[in-house]
């Protein structure tokens, strides 16, 4: 018997239907991954169930029982559901380890609570710094307190929006085993995914959907990875071609760069150049100095030592997605964001050139919804990504500073990415790309800086390097 059914719910947004009759029903003690490209109506379902949106038809039946949930808390509270997003929601000005009391319902926050606490984190297999704010945490981290915070909540069912896609390979591992214990404790779990490799390792189950209807729900043992891309995705070629391009000249060079916060020195001593046509890849585990460093090229934030040489304009794609969007605004206001220059006659914007620039960004990197008048709350988050990657990469400068391009992104829009970036590099543009993809890095950049406390801890050309080196010089470790 079925813990959770939906049946026939249907969602529609301006310009989008983004559920169309979709049935789904989740057993208990169960992993039930749903899968689907960007748009395929993943995450509006799982927040449909979990009280976030409401269904336009349709019904949940939980326990045997008709529901109508009005809003999280009482998802929560009536249905034991928890959502956990993929952009990391936390508030800001409290402690982790005040916050994860708080979400364990213990309210007296006292020394022996925090023991206790800390004590918890070990045994889900985690580690976080509890003594740290909210804000100064890195992405990765935030993720990580998002999932415990609805561990400690004590719901019984879990419904994770794309875990893993801030994490690297071993807290990818980590995650997968600690999901599999809590299934064996009776924890029911949606484990909303677009990797296919993720939804087979984990799921006893697989609902794939495709532009808002459900195509089929299958067992892992019963399909191949390959099957299952083409029902998310029909049939396409995963091919990617890369060409060796000749170098130019130094176009970025840092040399010596420390960055300093309060006594912390987040980065130290980092030296690098990249050339006209090169792809430098930044691998490293979040929190370690990306973020900081790339804010640093691009002037918005100062360094402490050592010197940064900038020869041409530079276009940025930051980590934190919410840093380069309006979130309130429209998608045509949103597509000439920072480049406004561009789009203005005299002192007044041209709308009808904005507009046709809009739709082309839509058309050609295949945004949806389609309705450049309607606001990206309606945008899914890995279409928010298309979009800010598409506003960026069509600026016309010399350098491109890239982080987590493929984040979030379904297997066909990734390799359309990855192709872009190479096709830049084609062009003559410098690239800086930061991942934590290890196949992402290895597959696309010319020569690879590990990063680790803050410091390049060698760098590598991509015919040289391994995973297992970069993996290991990642954690801080060199190999013998």
């Amino acid at each position: 018997m079925s813990l959770v059914e939906m049946k026939k719910v249907t969602k529609e947004f301006p310009g989008v239907v983004a559920n169309d009759h979709v049935d789904f029903n989740l057993k208990k003690g169960e992993i039930h991954a749903l899968l689907g490209e960007n748009g395929a109506g993943k995450s509006t379902l799982m927040k449909i169930l979990a009280g976030i949106y409401k269904l336009d038809e349709g019904e949940i039946i939980i326990g045997g029982k008709k529901v109508n949930f009005n809003s999280p808390a009482d998802a929560l509270e009536k249905g034991g559901i928890i959502y956990i997003p993929q952009i990391p929601q936390l508030p800001e000005g409290i402690r982790v380890g005040e916050l994860l009391l708080l979400s364990k319902r213990k309210f007296l926050i006292t020394k022996g609570a925090m023991e206790s606490l800390k004590e918890i984190i070990t045994g889900f297999g985690m580690e976080i710094d509890v003594s740290k704010k909210t804000e100064e945490l890195s992405m990765g981290e935030k993720q990580k307190v998002e999932i415990l915070r609805g561990l400690l909540s004590e719901a019984k069912i879990l419904i994770l929006d794309e875990p893993t896609t801030v994490l690297v390979p071993k807290e990818i591992k980590e995650l997968l085993l600690l999901l599999k214990r809590l299934r064996e404790e009776g924890v029911s779990i949606v484990f909303i995914t677009h990797k296919v490799e993720e939804a087979l390792r984990v799921a006893d189950r697989i609902t794939v959907l495709r532009k808002g209807k459900k195509i089929a729900t299958v067992r892992p043992k019963e399909i191949t990875k390959e099957k299952l891309i083409r029902l998310m995705v029909g049939e396409v070629s995963l091919k990617l071609t890369v060409q060796k391009r000749p170098k130019g000249r130094v176009l970025l060079r840092l040399k010596e760069v420390t960055i300093g916060e309060g006594k912390r020195e987040l980065v130290k001593r980092v030296s690098f150049e990249v050339r006209e046509g090169e792809i430098f890849g930044i691998a490293g585990i979040a929190g370690n100095g990306q973020r900081e460093l790339a804010e640093a090229i691009v002037g918005l934030r100062k360094i402490s030592a050592g010197n940064i040489k900038v020869l041409g304009k530079i276009a940025f794609i930051p980590d934190e997605r919410s840093m380069a969007i309006l979130p309130e605004a429209t998608v045509a206001e949103n597509v000439i964001l920072g480049r406004e220059d561009e789009f203005t006659k005299g002192f007044i914007l041209d709308r009808r050139r904005i507009q046709e620039f809009a739709k082309s960004l839509i058309e050609n990197f295949n945004i949806t919804p389609r309705d450049i008048k309607c606001s990206l709350f309606a945008l899914s988050g890995g279409n928010v990504g298309k979009l800010i990657f598409a506003r960026e990469i069509t600026k016309k400068v010399q350098i491109l500073i890239i982080c987590h391009p493929t984040f979030g992104l379904d297997v066909i829009t990734a390799l359309m990415v990855r192709k872009e970036i190479l096709n830049l590099a084609k062009e003559g543009r410098a690239i800086v790309l930061i991942s934590e993809d290890l196949e992402e890095i290895m597959e696309l950049a010319d020569r690879i800086g590990v990063i680790s406390g803050g410091r390049i801890l060698k760098i590598l050309k991509r015919e040289e390097a391994t995973m297992e080196e970069i993996g290991a010089l990642m954690g801080g470790e060199k190999l013998e």
